[in-house]
């Protein structure tokens, strides 16, 4: 065998090599943890704007705004199916002392719920879900800033809310819901 050949078959041996390498990557990345922090805000006839309430964008106000998280864990079956949870956690509150609407201020309901939710999901990649390298240098060839995976979920979730609502009746707190007659 002359040094030609050599140098072909050690060149195609590496390039070999190397494609088997990396057409396994994904089994290596199967777990996935995800953390999330964010806001929730409740949008409904407690608070709101001047007027008569939307249930709109226009009733949206800043100052009820509370935080949530969230904590997930992916874990990839196949390169194009995977099983994911993800757990949410936070509050929701509401008080007519933040509207300027007379009749919704007079009324005098405010309201605080602790929420969280779990939830279960089926995902399929209809190309496969590509495993990406950790670190992307843009300018090289090869690479792209921007990895576009189209998928589908199916899943179930479960939602908790633990209410505590409030109001001032006749000069009293009460931590819980009066009825009119009563009033």
């Amino acid at each position: 065998m002359n040094l030609s050949m050599r140098s072909l078959l050690l060149a195609l041996f590496m390039v070999f090599l190397s494609l088997a390498g990396t057409s396994q990557t994904w089994r290596y990345v199967r777990n996935e943890i995800s953390f999330g922090v964010g806001a929730s805000n409740f949008l409904g006839d407690l608070g709101g704007s001047k007027g008569i309430g939307s249930h709109g964008i226009k009733d949206l106000r800043v100052k009820p705004t509370r935080p949530s998280l969230s904590i997930g864990y992916k874990y990839m079956i196949t390169p194009a199916m995977s099983v994911r949870a993800v757990a949410i956690w936070g509050y929701l509150s509401g008080d007519d002392a933040l509207t300027q609407n007379t009749i919704r201020n007079n009324r005098n309901l405010s309201f605080r719920s602790m929420l969280g939710e779990f939830s279960a999901l089926f995902e399929y990649y209809p190309g496969g879900d590509r495993v990406v390298p950790n670190y992307k240098v843009t300018g090289i060839a090869g690479t792209k800033s921007i990895t576009f995976i189209p998928y589908f979920y199916t899943g179930l979730g479960c939602l908790s809310l633990i209410q505590k609502p409030n109001t001032t009746v006749i000069g009293l707190r009460c931590s819980h819901w009066v009825p009119k007659d009563k009033v």
